[in-house]
């Protein structure tokens, strides 16, 4: 198996995502659910279990790939307990798709929606991954009808669960990886206005900045990086300020682009070396463009 696909799978259901930019690949996890680990009590015994068993299969997947990264090596394993995991989220899926045609408590109704469409967006991964292998050229993510579908519905029938900040997270993430950024956009803002408590909340004001930057709309794109400079991890916060200095120099305004890029670099523990490659070159780069006019 590819690492692309060992890729996916953990985009998939551990849920992450690498982010090509410009000169270097910025790794993060998205989007970050508890849902993901936290199966209620209340679920039915073999729901549990299912859900018990995937959480194994998946820590099996994660350290093998760490290892796989680290030594360089090939590990059929991984190819075989990525087919194992597949199968038993199918399984899952199937299970939780009962449950909801069953009289449930709001709550669990909730959890099992949520969950369902994780599952979904899952099987879309895995089939993205069998689709571009077989041929290259077919790479264009394609919206997660089934995923977005059980979204939906939680929006209908629970807007106020305590699940909805998760929903709405994994709704806006969806629909920015699938190209419909006019929903995401609105599904970003839903999130911050209703849930500005919300543990989802630092990591969706990054993932709203980079939507907001890739769509071009650098004064949205700005005003977000600077929350997440106060909110986001420490390699977010880095990143958010480097993107910062290229939006400030978009936007026309070189000396404060400056300013941010050498604050960034002088940073003692900014260690990261493609961000820290990138923003130095960046620097190199506005400075010659801020001498160009003497010299003519």
């Amino acid at each position: 198996m590819g690492t692309r696909l060992l890729g996916v799978i953990l985009i998939a259901i551990v849920g992450r995502s690498a982010s090509a930019r410009p000169g270097f690949i910025f790794v993060i996890e998205q989007p970050r659910l508890r849902a993901r680990t936290a199966t209620p009590d209340a679920a039915p015994p073999d729901v549990r279990a299912l859900e018990n068993e995937g959480r194994q299969l998946l820590a099996q997947l994660r350290a093998r790939a760490w290892q796989r990264r680290i030594d360089r090596s090939e590990d059929p394993e991984i190819a075989r307990a990525s087919k194992e995991l597949a199968a038993l989220e199918r399984r899952t899926a199937l299970r939780l798709r009962a449950e909801l045609t069953r009289p449930q408590d709001p709550e669990l109704r909730a959890w099992t929606r949520l969950r369902l469409a994780m599952l979904e967006h899952a099987a879309c991964a895995e089939a993205f991954v069998a689709r571009t292998e077989r041929d290259p050229m077919d790479a264009e993510p394609r919206p997660c009808v089934r995923a977005l579908t059980e979204l939906a519905a939680f929006a209908r029938e629970d807007p106020r669960s305590s699940y909805a900040d998760e929903a709405l997270t994994l709704r806006a993430y969806l629909e920015a990886d699938t190209g419909q950024y006019a929903g995401a956009r609105q599904t970003y803002a839903q999130l911050f206005a209703d849930w500005p408590a919300s543990p989802q909340l630092p990591h969706a004001l990054f993932r709203a900045a980079e939507l907001a930057f890739d769509t071009a709309d650098l004064v949205a794109a700005h005003a977000l990086y600077e929350r997440v400079v106060q909110a986001g991890t420490q390699v977010e916060q880095r990143y958010a300020r480097y993107r910062l200095a290229i939006c400030e120099q978009r936007l026309g305004q070189p000396l404060r682009a400056l300013a941010t890029l050498q604050a960034l670099i002088d940073e003692p523990t900014f260690v990261e070396p493609e961000l820290r490659w990138e923003a130095v070159l960046a620097l190199e780069e506005l400075r010659a463009d801020l001498r160009a006019p003497a010299r003519r």
